[in-house]
């Protein structure tokens, strides 16, 4: 089990020699094996609800953020947060309804996810994630084509964010405390216990649980929707959402086993919303 912050930075080498600053925090956990979670409930205590929570697990992508201080550095078409996205040729920057251009949240490149389940993800290609904080919009696009793309040459004013080189593990979601309450009669020391164990908030994430901020983020969603990507606040890089809030893009599993990304519906929660 690893910790990871926003505040303690570390200098790291990635695996294509260059450098970068790894977040790190004692606070929120990335589950990545079985043996893990199922040592963690029994440290807890929980062991009672032990195949409760290891039927309501599921697998995500978990999404490892390491802050880039020359973003030029990067290779062109290497995932990333921020800064500005690799595109094709003649590429329409999205807009928002009033003619505001989005900020560019992310680009994936689907090839470098190798070793988590997709979900029905396709394996080629780049995703990109855009979100106009003003009006709540978002927009995610799709291009197969990853062969000839280049940096955006043009200066969008809401590109504000820094840039952070982005790399893919398969990890461990947990449900909601609600989901154990619904089945069990939880004391109110076990409810702390297992909030400790929970707490995720923090990870940027494709699938698995939406790490809700308010209520159960996913209650109101239908039950094919799953989660595209998760991304939190990071102070690091000049992302806030709201006030250490979190942006949630859900696709329907459908529209995501044919590559349709026309309906991504996104989701800001933060404390101050």
């Amino acid at each position: 089990m690893e910790d990871f912050s926003h505040d303690t930075i570390e200098i790291v080498a990635f695996p294509n020699k260059q450098l970068g600053i790894s977040l790190k925090d004692s606070q929120y956990y990335y589950l990545t094996e079985d043996s893990e979670l199922q040592d963690i409930i029994s440290e807890a205590e929980l062991d009672k609800y032990k195949q409760s929570i290891l039927q309501a697990k599921r697998d995500e992508i978990l999404i490892r953020p390491y802050l880039v201080e020359i973003p030029m550095l990067l290779p062109i078409g290497k995932s990333k947060l921020g800064h500005i996205p690799d595109v094709p040729n003649q590429y329409e920057y999205p807009k928002a309804s009033d003619g505001t251009e989005m900020s560019f949240v992310a680009q994936i490149n689907l090839e470098e996810i190798t070793t988590a389940d997709r979900h029905g993800l396709t394996k080629k290609g780049m995703l990109y994630f855009f979100y106009d904080i003003e009006s709540g919009e978002g927009y995610v696009d799709y291009k197969l084509d990853t062969s000839s793309l280049m940096p955006y040459d043009r200066f969008v004013e809401s590109n504000i964010f820094e840039c952070m080189n982005l790399f893919f593990e398969k990890g461990i979601s947990l449900p909601q405390i609600s989901h154990l309450k619904n089945v069990h009669d939880m004391t109110e020391d076990d409810e702390i216990a297992y909030i400790d164990i929970h707490s995720s908030a923090g990870k940027m994430k494709m699938f698995g649980y939406a790490d809700a901020i308010e209520d159960d983020i996913e209650k109101d969603l239908d039950e094919n929707t799953v989660i595209l990507l998760q991304v939190p606040s990071f102070d690091s890089c000049n992302m806030n959402w709201g006030d250490d809030g979190c942006l949630f893009f859900f696709i329907n599993k459908n529209d995501l086993e044919n590559n349709d990304f026309s309906n991504v519906k996104v989701i800001l929660q933060s404390y101050s919303y």
